[in-house]
């Protein structure tokens, strides 16, 4: 009947045989979505760049109140002692320039192609010969497919800022930008510069924390209410005085001349002998305090192994004068080469010196390039080289 031909149709089938429809809508389907997702990708990417910007500028305002707030009571330091005054300078010159450098990367343009440049009236043409004989991965194009404009060398469109960059090296979502010619001292300092804050971080909190560990509350109020019945020292409401030994609550065994650690204080009182007594804020232990040093403390170490892959990469990056696209292109240039029995050189690598030079600027003092204020040499359009690069690429055709 018709009823029962429409619900056959409706099942996927007709004339008694499985449908074909169902599996085309699907297949149309995944091929749109396919066709659409490195656009979705791309924005994604873009709209992830101010929230993590901004999310790393929290993180790094939070690890600073973290240490100030937490780990110098902790560590029984203020603002006068001498591990103070010799610590926590270290830590600001390091926030300053983790600060100085963050910004300036995500503000900095990386280096754009002139949109004044005019474009060959025979483009296309151009395009297609550049197209027929590129050899992708190996050869760089002359030519932008998407600006339809000349690009100079070492320069790249990048998708997700659909724009061509001068030397660019990748599009980082920490910073919201490009990094290239002219934002990349930049990027390189905030890498330096954040390896060493985690690190700091995770060294002057350690020793705080195995101190801490052991005490809780409990143990406090009992070594207080045992120092009152034993030695019978006046208490008043504000100050205690702890004794050398202390129970220790967790593992159930005492601990003879044990440093107690209090928070803004580290009391140690001998036998028979009183000290000068930390208040009752100081001698009251924070849990909270403990766990959220040990989660900064996690945190750091965590980004500093991340940092540290990153700060590899790009000192061996900066040293051979390559970016990160220019690596795994020259590394399979150099596997053809391999091939056909010669050498592949890279021609922008001009020596250790000269390659950081490049980034950083021509300076008198070679540490110049670890603080701010420096230029790169160059605009951006031009490259020196050690060899033809035109030799090169007539080598891998």
């Amino acid at each position: 009947s018709y009823d029962g031909e429409e619900k056959s149709k409706e099942a996927g089938y007709r004339n008694g045989k499985p449908s074909r429809s169902g599996p085309r809508i699907r297949n149309r389907c995944l091929r749109r979505l396919a066709q659409r997702l490195p656009f979705i990708i791309d924005k994604l990417v873009w709209w992830l760049g101010p929230i993590l910007s901004v999310l790393c500028t929290v993180l790094v305002g939070g690890v600073t109140y973290t240490y100030f707030g937490h780990v110098m009571p902790m560590r029984g330091w203020d603002n006068v002692s001498l591990p103070g005054c010799v610590v926590s300078p270290i830590g600001l010159f390091l926030l300053f320039n983790i600060t100085y450098n963050h910004v300036m990367a995500v503000f900095t343009p990386p280096g754009y192609v002139d949109e004044r440049t005019p474009t060959p009236p025979d483009i296309d043409a151009l395009l297609r010969k550049q197209n027929s004989e590129a050899v992708r991965g190996l050869i760089f194009s002359k030519y932008c497919n998407s600006c339809r404009k000349p690009k100079p060398p070492r320069t790249h469109h990048c998708h997700i800022c659909k724009r061509c960059v001068l030397k660019m090296d990748h599009h980082c979502p920490w910073i919201g930008n490009c990094v290239g010619h002219r934002n990349l001292q930049y990027f390189y300092r905030f890498l330096v510069y954040m390896f060493l804050g985690c690190m700091f971080m995770v060294i002057v909190s350690v020793p705080g924390l195995l101190r801490y560990r052991d005490l809780s509350n409990a143990e406090y109020a009992r070594v207080v209410r045992q120092q009152q019945q034993q030695q019978q020292l006046p208490v008043s409401q504000d100050s205690v005085v702890l004794p050398e030994s202390a129970p220790n609550t967790h593992k159930g065994q005492p601990q003879t001349g044990r440093r107690l650690l209090i928070q803004g204080n580290m009391a140690r009182v001998g036998q028979g002998t009183t000290a000068a007594a930390p208040t009752r804020r100081q001698v009251r232990l924070s849990h909270r305090s403990y766990t959220l040093v040990l989660m900064v403390t996690v945190l750091c170490g965590s980004a500093a192994l991340a940092v540290g892959f990153m700060l590899a990469l790009h000192t061996y990056l900066l040293l051979t004068n390559q970016t990160t696209i220019e690596m795994s292109a020259n590394r399979r240039r150099k596997k053809l080469a391999q091939a056909f029995g010669s050498k592949y050189v890279n021609p922008y690598n001009l020596g250790y010196r000269k390659n950081i030079q490049q980034v950083f600027g021509v300076h008198r003092f070679a540490l110049r390039w670890l603080l701010p204020f420096t230029r790169p040499l160059g605009d951006g359009t031009a490259f020196p080289t050690s060899t033809d690069e035109k030799e090169q690429d007539e080598m891998l055709r």
